[in-house]
């Protein structure tokens, strides 16, 4: 629902650095700046599971990625925190962009919020990450040609016509792409 603007609890977030270099800098405006965060899901679990041990005994569990899981994460309250969860089922979107959600246990209160209750600045700082980006328009451009060249382009990221549609815009911006390969000679 989020890719189409409307409202969701969870976050998107993905496992590829570059995936999430590729998200940030198609979005952002030239010249602007846009940033990717990036943190240590792990060490935020623990936090949560010290507080929940009953949470800690299900993902224990032989199938944690069960709907026990989630259906226990949704009946918390008044539990501050995040939780990684993936979809027992991956669909084509999913795989493609390596993607995870993290989900804010108490939907009262705003992801950062939730995020801020699990510790203090300093450990904050230590486990959750921001990496800006310029994005003046050559290093924008240079950017997403080098993720082209990877494979990382809204066309495989964001399958079907959809991806196609998105993807257009950044031919537009680098059409040098997809001249072919120049003989040199």
């Amino acid at each position: 629902m989020r890719h189409y603007g409307g409202p969701a609890r969870l976050l998107d977030w993905t496992y590829s650095f570059f995936v999430a270099v590729f998200l940030a800098m198609q979005e952002a405006e030239d010249d602007e700046h846009c940033a990717v965060w990036a943190c240590n899901v792990d060490e935020w679990k623990k936090r949560v599971v010290r507080r929940v041990p009953q949470l800690g005994k299900i993902v224990k569990a032989k199938n944690s990625k069960s709907d026990t899981e989630f259906s226990y994460l949704r009946k918390l309250k008044g539990k501050k925190g995040i939780w990684p969860v993936n979809p027992f089922r991956l669909n084509e979107r999913l795989h493609a962009q390596q993607g995870v959600f993290l989900m804010p246990l108490d939907v009262s209160r705003s992801f950062m919020e939730n995020l801020r209750d699990l510790g203090t600045p300093t450990i904050g700082r230590k486990h959750l990450w921001k990496i800006n980006l310029s994005c003046n328009k050559t290093f924008r451009k240079e950017c997403l040609a080098e993720l082209q060249r990877m494979n990382i382009q809204n066309q495989t990221l964001f399958r079907g016509l959809d991806g196609l549609a998105r993807d257009l815009e950044n031919r537009m911006l680098t059409p040098e792409l997809f001249k072919g390969i120049e003989p040199k000679l």
